[in-house]
């Protein structure tokens, strides 16, 4: 809207008593409203916190137990590869292929590109099969996922899959890299794009307990998470209801209907 339109909009003022009231009904209201959205989104952050503080704890106070391993000794880590985007054909399949971009909640259940089996054959391209863990080591270090489905990933990702399943469960694995998600952060290196090579990630220490042990903590931390969420939730929606009172209660100020209840009865 140009300026000149703006100017011609028109404006309806009330008296300035009833624009006084108007005033201190708003800042009134809108104090009160704000500090509830303060209040709830604090309590979204202790939620959060509560969480992580658990998913450390476990991995830090570890069991006499516990065994520890190189992660390269007790897991395969995959690269990937991307197709030529010269050859349009190889992005014409079916064949999930996923980026950093894709990466964006604890299941990756979707990509942006799907390619074909003869991309995967022609390219450094692998096929990570479905339920296993891909973690970001070039651009967005410190993302974790698990798969929905059998997924071929790009040069930025690597699969991360257990050799034994009687030693280490997928799940465990997920939420070590979850605990571990800062340390990936700060080894970071490079000048404009931030990753971490694979040597890196094949020295990685690994704490292990029996799976009996690691079944008992992804079952608690499954329902802690599920617990957290259920509650973050909640707090979305009320903050999102308390924004929309704001603009109820503004839209209502210059209706009159603040300061004068028959307004409305009267429109009707």
């Amino acid at each position: 809207m140009r300026i000149s339109a703006v100017r011609e909009l028109p404006i309806h003022l009330p008296p300035l008593e009833e624009q006084k009231q108007i005033v201190a009904i708003l800042d009134e209201a809108f104090e009160g409203i704000d500090k509830a959205i303060e209040n709830t989104e604090k309590n979204l952050a202790n939620a959060r916190e509560i969480f992580e503080s658990y998913l450390n704890s476990i991995f830090i106070n570890k069991g006499d137990d516990w065994v520890e391993k190189k992660l390269g000794d007790v897991c395969h880590v995959i690269g990937g590869g991307t197709p030529s985007k010269q050859n349009q054909e190889f992005y014409t399949g079916k064949i999930y292929w996923a980026t950093v971009r894709d990466m964006k909640s604890d299941i990756l259940s979707q990509t942006e590109y799907k390619i074909t089996e003869e991309a995967v054959k022609k390219s450094a391209t692998n096929i990570i099969k479905k339920g296993n863990v891909v973690i970001a080591t070039r651009v967005g270090l410190g993302k974790i996922c698990l798969l929905a489905q059998d997924t071929a990933i790009n040069q930025d990702l690597r699969g991360i899959v257990p050799k034994n399943s009687d030693q280490l469960l997928v799940r465990f694995l997920f939420w070590w890299f979850k605990s571990i998600a800062k340390i990936i952060i700060n080894a970071g290196t490079g000048a404009t794009v931030q990753g971490v090579k694979v040597t890196f990630v094949k020295s990685l220490q690994i704490s292990l307990p029996s799976v009996k042990e690691q079944k008992i903590i992804i079952k608690n931390l499954t329902e802690l998470q599920e617990e957290t969420q259920h509650l973050e939730t909640i707090c979305k929606q009320k903050i999102e209801a308390l924004k929309e009172l704001k603009q109820s209660i503004l839209q209502k100020a210059f209706t009159g209907e603040l300061t004068n209840p028959t307004v409305k009865k009267e429109a009707a």
